[in-house]
């Protein structure tokens, strides 16, 4: 539910009561880059793992005219590795 009132630091109405939920198809993947990061395997290698097997990285579905590069980037799978939420904590 929006706010009209108040907006956020972007210009747009206040979000109230945001729900996250886990996307089913995404967990797979998810789960298995910090499983393959556990293992030793660095972010650039688990990010050509996902590219040769076709897997679409973040943000292939945004209806971009153009993108800087095709594929999973080591960068994309390092933010996966960081992002609080992905481990559990809410802030």
């Amino acid at each position: 539910m929006l706010d009209a009132v108040s907006l956020d630091v972007y210009g747009q109405p206040s979000r109230i009561g945001t729900v996250l939920e886990i996307d089913d198809e995404q967990v797979a993947i998810v789960r298995e880059i910090f499983a393959r990061y556990a293992d030793g395997a660095s972010c650039l290698a688990i990010s050509r793992e996902l590219n040769a097997r076709g897997i679409p990285s973040p943000g292939s579905t945004w209806k971009r005219k153009t993108r800087r590069c095709k594929g999973w980037m080591a960068s994309a799978v390092r933010v996966i590795l960081k992002n609080p939420l992905y481990c559990g904590r809410v802030r």
